[in-house]
Order: C-alpha cells, then sequence, then structure tokens
C-alpha cells in the first residue's frame, strides 16, 4: 500500500475516535503524515496516539456546519482517491 502524506478526516463527531484506532495500525500512515479532522467540537488530540508513528495532527473547525440531510455514504473512510 502506497503511504499519504495528508488524511482529512470528514465524518461525524462520533465517528473521530474510530478512526483514530484504524489509524494507528494503517499501513498508509508514516512519519510526517498530516491527520487532521474538520470537526466543530472534537479537539485535535483525539489523534494524539498517531504522533507516536510521527504522524502531525491538528484540527481545522469549520465556519458553518452541514446540517443531517447532506450526510454521506463512505464505504472506506481509510482509503482516499488520488
Amino acid at each position: 500500500m502506497d503511504t499519504v502524506d495528508i488524511c482529512l478526516v470528514s465524518t461525524g463527531d462520533n465517528e473521530i475516535p474510530l478512526i483514530a484506532d484504524e489509524l494507528i495500525s494503517s499501513p498508509a500512515l508514516r512519519p510526517g503524515t498530516i491527520v487532521f479532522h474538520c470537526s466543530g467540537a472534537t479537539p485535535s488530540s483525539i489523534f494524539s496516539a498517531l504522533r507516536g508513528r510521527g504522524a502531525l495532527i491538528a484540527s481545522v473547525h469549520p465556519v458553518k456546519t452541514l446540517p443531517l440531510r447532506w450526510k454521506m455514504q463512505v464505504h472506506s473512510p481509510i482509503h482516499g482517491a488520488a
């Protein structure tokens, strides 16, 4: 599997801890990978364990949230498109 430079986690707030747990063992992560989320309520510290893998963590809080009716189905939250 290829590694990634940037990993944006754009899920519901309650899914972020689950994604963080999956990322810990993901072969896509490498030292220097930037991992961030765009939740308005969750701090970037949710990804603290990823620092042990050399990831740089952050969060970008939205100016406006999306209503629930905009919810999309994501089949694979770990793998993005290049």
